[in-house]
């Protein structure tokens, strides 16, 4: 190897590290968006939960919903898939 390629996989190795700490920082982005636009709400704020299906419960039996609101819908279909993907390419 040599010390240029050494230097573009640290460099590489350096990113990743960095991407994996942003990922976790979720919550601190969200606060500053609060604080940025006070009078934003989430969509499901304003709508009706939701409830499973009586034909499901009737052939599945009965289950517990896992339910998601605002800022968790967010980062589990959004902000996490980014990051999941972005890491992956990098490594």
């Amino acid at each position: 190897m040599t010390a240029s390629s050494q230097s573009n996989c640290k460099l590489i190795d350096s990113l990743v590290a960095f991407v994996k700490d942003q990922r976790d920082k979720s919550v601190d982005y969200e606060a500053t968006s609060k604080k940025n636009y006070p009078d934003f709400e989430y969509k499901d704020k304003a709508l009706r939960s939701r409830q499973r299906s009586s034909r499901l419960a009737f052939f599945d039996g009965a289950a517990e919903g896992t339910e998601f609101h605002g800022s968790e819908i967010f980062k589990v279909e959004s902000y996490l898939p980014i990051f999941v993907k972005l890491i992956s390419q990098l490594e």
